[in-house]
């Protein structure tokens, strides 16, 4: 099965109407992969459901052993410990590994030949904590399922993230982040860095401060639909209003309620960064056929969701650059 065409199926001029007309031509190109696929999840099952009978009789003996022998109450926990893995515990990892390398791969190849996707890579940890959009100090750092490469002539990557932070004193862990990294480059390179957090609606300035990286300080922002939405930090004022054009604003306020999640966004090193928080990022079920249409729309439409950045903002025509 081929996974690269000269032209991408999904046409950009049509990203914001599309009801995805296309997705038969990429459905019927997976279909031997998917076929497969559903053949090895049938296999991982029949294993799941043979290991249950054992998980139970791991259960009864160690229910047994705490009843009838007090002294051996520690034994008998493991042995309930293992019977339970056995029943619950599923096989999933190794095959949505699998099919994501097949089917993930196929459809960011036929959206954009310039994308590629990588399940095992991610955004490095140095690149996250240079964003300054999360001022704590991140002890456990997990990235995956990274989708790079040029979009409409946009450099972009994003991928999973996962940030945790844990205190010196080994406190419960904080998870600070979870949900998507996105970069991309915008192509005009500044010495400010401008940051944008969600507004709270609160005028103690303790609390905005919190969030404010080291050396900025809060801009007011005339567009009332705008600063409803974002608080807006910076190194230098002059060139934030530069960044922040009308143009982009009213951009930045339509991908604010669309995706109805508390983004971060940081314009920094000729880059726009984005936080977006997230339960999941490109999962199939094991649960489901392998040979499931409807998974595979799911999972384009993710992937599109992240992509349509690039347009929405309006990055490939430049508009920042206008005052």
């Amino acid at each position: 099965m081929s996974t690269t065409t000269e032209q991408p199926i999904l046409h950009s001029q049509s990203y914001q109407e599309r009801t995805y007309q296309d997705l038969d031509s990429v459905y019927s190109a997976l279909q031997p992969s998917l076929q497969k696929l559903e053949l090895l999840r049938q296999e991982r099952l029949k294993v799941k459901k043979s290991h249950i009978p054992v998980g139970i009789g791991f259960i009864v003996f160690g229910t047994a052993f705490m009843i009838f022998s007090p002294y051996a109450k520690q034994l008998g926990i493991s042995a309930i410990f293992i019977g339970l893995l056995l029943i619950f515990r599923t096989n999933d990892a190794a095959y949505q590994a699998d099919y994501k390398e097949i089917v993930i791969t196929t459809l960011t190849s036929l959206i954009d030949p310039q994308l590629k996707y990588s399940h095992k890579d991610g955004i490095p940890q140095s690149y996250f904590d240079n964003s300054k959009l999360i001022k704590a100090r991140i002890t456990r750092y997990r990235s995956e399922d990274l989708i790079s490469g040029k979009f409409e002539g946009i450099d972009v990557a994003f991928s999973e993230v996962h940030a945790i932070h844990e205190t010196r004193t080994k406190g419960t862990p904080v998870k600070m982040f979870g949900g998507v990294m996105f970069v991309a480059d915008f192509h005009k390179h500044t010495t400010a860095q401008t940051y944008l957090f969600k507004n709270n609606g609160s005028f103690l300035s303790k609390e905005i401060d919190l969030r404010a990286p080291k050396g900025t300080k809060r801009v007011h922002i005339e567009d009332n639909s705008f600063s409803k939405l974002f608080e807006v930090f910076t190194t230098n004022h002059v060139e934030a209003n530069y960044i922040l054009t009308p143009a982009v604003m009213k951009r930045l306020v339509g991908l604010q309620h669309r995706i109805h999640k508390d983004i971060k966004i940081a314009f920094k090193d000729g880059c726009l960064i984005m936080l977006i928080p997230r339960a999941s990022f490109l999962e199939p079920k094991f649960s489901k056929n392998a040979t499931c249409e409807v998974q595979v729309q799911i999972l384009l439409e993710e992937i599109m969701t992240f992509l349509t950045i690039v347009k929405e903002i309006n990055l490939e025509n430049r508009i920042w650059s206008k005052a």
